[in-house]
Parts: C-alpha cells; structure tokens; sequence
C-alpha cells in the first residue's frame, strides 16, 4: 500500500511529462524550429535531470529522501506551469523545460532510493519495478490526454490543465512520505568519482545509457512518425496530430506494465542476464520501426504495444542493480552517475536523431532514425552479457 502511495504521487506529478511530444509539431510549426532544435527543446528537460543528478542524488545520504522528494516536486509543478505560460521560442522553451527535469530527478531517484532501502532482495525488483511503471504509465497518459485535450483547448490550454492537475502530487507525497524514517547515515552527500573504478557500477551505468538512449529516441520521434504515416492515408495535418498521439500512446502504454514485469523476471533470473534479454529484443523491434510505416494498422499497433512493452521492461533493473552492486556508503554517487551518464545519453539522441532526419533521404528517414536507437541497444546488451559473466 505504501508503495502504492508512492506510485500516485509520481504519476500526479509528470501528468504533463509527454505534453511536449503530443505538441511537438505544434509548437515547431509555431516557432519555425528545425527537427534538431525541437529535440533539442525535448532534450533540455533530461539536460535538467542529467545535470541535476550530479548534486541532488546524493543529497539523501545526510539529508534524508522526504526533504528531497518533496522540494524536487515543487520544483517539478513550477516548471511545468512556466512552459505554457511563458514559453515563446526555441531559447524560452529551452530554458523552461530544464526545471521540470531538475525536479524529476529529485522526485524519481529519491523515491527509487527509499524503496530499494525498505525493501529486502528477493522482492525489490518487483517494488522499485512497481514505481517505476507509474513513470511509464504517465508518459502514456499524459500523451494520450494532450491530444485528446487539443482540438479543444489548443496546445498551450492542454498543457496548462495537465500541469495544474499535476500539483496535487505535493498533497501525496506528504501524505505518503509523513511519518517515514529516510535517513540512512552511511555517506557523504557529496559526489565521489571514485565509486567508478568499479566494474560493475561501470557496466550497470553502460546498460542504463543504452537503455536511455533507445527510449527518448522512440519516445520523441514516435507521434511524428506516425503523423507521417496518417499523411499519406489522407488525414489532414491537424487531425493526424491529434489521432497520432493517441496511437502512439496506446503503443507505449504496455510500458506501465513493463519495469514491474521486468523487476520481477530480474528476482527470478538475475539482474543482468534479465536486462540482455530485453535489450536485444527491443533492439530488433527499434530497428524494424522505421520501415513499418505501410503494414496494416493491426500489424503496426500490435508490434508498437510489444515495443512498448519490452521498451520499458528493464528500466527499474539498472537502479536495483545499482542498489545490489555499489557499495553501501557510495550508494548516492553511483546512482547519481549512472542517472547522469543514461540521461546524457538520453538527451542526445533525440538532438542526434533530429540531426539524421533532417538530413536522411525521405523515404528512409524514420528507417534510419529508429535504427539509431537499435544500435545502441545492442550495445548495451554486450555490456549485460558482461556483468553477467562477472557475476
């Protein structure tokens, strides 16, 4: 029940986590912005996080999670209520979106923490699985929503309301967090490089890299791709904004399902011969995306939900692993590295991705965009093969 708890506060919070992406085509047109420079905006929000991770993930070693949780959120609804408001180009949309990924961080790892540190090991890939669905869960729902809220309220109204809602997380989380000892008096809430001479962290944070990248890369260019796709079936430009968010969030939304079904197949077959398995076959199912343009809709949506699924599956494996791996008194350190290096990675592949398509032949573009973020998985999944022999 307590995780329950935990699980409605992050996903009150990041109701509006993938109002971007639905508005993304929007808000380029309204702005004049190339496909670099709107994923450069989708980008700076992991910029937030990445850099953020550095300095509030360690924080909890001497401070405790609920200050950090708390004040994180706060941060979280500010920003999201800022980008509507205020944002009015490619340098404001930038420098408003890095709040909400400084606040996510807090929110996210902070929690992660707590959980792994409640929970013992023969259940804690199913408990910090189950929370970290709920993130999954709302970049399904948030963008199911934004388009659905679109035709009627315009990209800036939707966005706006979906951040309003997102500010009763801050009721949540005191409510779930009241009461709760979170101090674990064992480091330094100062950053330790030295925790990556170790291995294992290495290969752990080189997994959770691979797995970043892969995902923002889908997560970003997903909805345009199937805009594309809607284009050449006859929809007008509005209407296949509107009908290619909620497609795409259909497809993606077995990734609600995927981080506690991963965490529980990693309690049974070990953490990283789980996290190969998913990477290779979200590998393939990437690197065949971009070509699946003119299937049937049935073969389409129902290869997209298995993408979707598997997507998401290994993500709560890298910081249960982590959990299990970094020793105990650097525990803030690795986990805060291993943020830092997967949303640096996360972060770049969409600027990376717009970067090919902007330049790809036309009808290979989406082929050589998602084929991107395949070749990354698989070598991430080199490393887990790795870590598992060490193991």
């Amino acid at each position: 029940m307590w995780v329950g708890a935990m699980s409605a506060m992050l996903l009150l919070n990041l109701a509006p986590y993938s109002s971007y992406i639905a508005v993304l085509p929007m808000a380029q047109e309204e702005w004049g912005l190339s496909s670099a420079q709107a994923g450069a905006v989708y980008s700076a929000y992991l910029v937030g996080y990445a850099l953020a991770s550095l300095y509030v993930v360690p924080l909890p070693d001497r401070l405790g999670c609920r200050p950090v949780i708390l004040a994180s959120m706060l941060v979280s609804v500010v920003g999201n209520l800022l980008f509507p408001l205020a944002a009015q180009g490619f340098v404001s949309a930038v420098l408003l979106r890095l709040l909400p990924g400084i606040g996510m961080v807090g929110m996210y790892m902070s929690g992660l923490r707590l959980i792994g540190e409640r929970f013992p090991q023969s259940g804690r890939g199913a408990a910090m699985g189950m929370y970290t669905s709920c993130a999954y869960a709302a970049n399904s729902i948030s963008l199911a929503l934004t388009g659905f809220l679109i035709p009627s309220l315009g990209w800036r109204g939707s966005y706006l309301l979906l951040s309003a809602i997102s500010s009763l997380s801050l009721v949540m989380g005191y409510l779930a967090l009241r009461g709760i000892d979170d101090r674990f008096s064992v480091g330094s809430p100062r950053l330790r490089l030295a925790v990556l001479k170790d291995r294992a962290v290495r290969l752990v944070a080189l997994g959770y890299m691979a797995h970043s990248w892969e995902l923002f890369l889908v997560r970003t260019w997903l909805p345009s791709f199937l805009v594309g796709v809607l284009l050449v079936q006859g929809y007008s430009r509005s209407d296949a904004i509107a009908v290619s968010a909620g497609i795409a969030a259909l497809m993606l939304a077995p990734g609600a399902l995927g981080p506690l079904l991963g965490g529980s197949i990693s309690d049974r077959l070990g953490r990283a011969r789980a996290a190969a398995l998913i990477l290779f076959m979200g590998g393939v199912l990437t690197l065949l995306l971009g070509w699946m343009g003119g299937l049937p809709w049935v073969l389409l949506i129902a290869l997209g939900l298995l993408m979707g699924l598997v997507l998401a599956a290994d993500s709560s494996i890298y910081h249960t692993a982590m959990v299990e791996t970094a020793d105990p008194s650097w525990l803030g350190s690795a986990m805060a590295l291993s943020s830092f290096f997967g949303f640096v990675a996360g972060m770049a592949s969409p600027v990376a991705s717009g970067w090919v398509l902007d330049r790809a032949p036309e009808g290979a573009a989406y082929g050589a965009v998602f084929g991107l973020g395949g070749a990354f998985a698989l070598v991430g999944l080199l490393g887990m093969l790795a870590l598992a022999r060490r193991k």
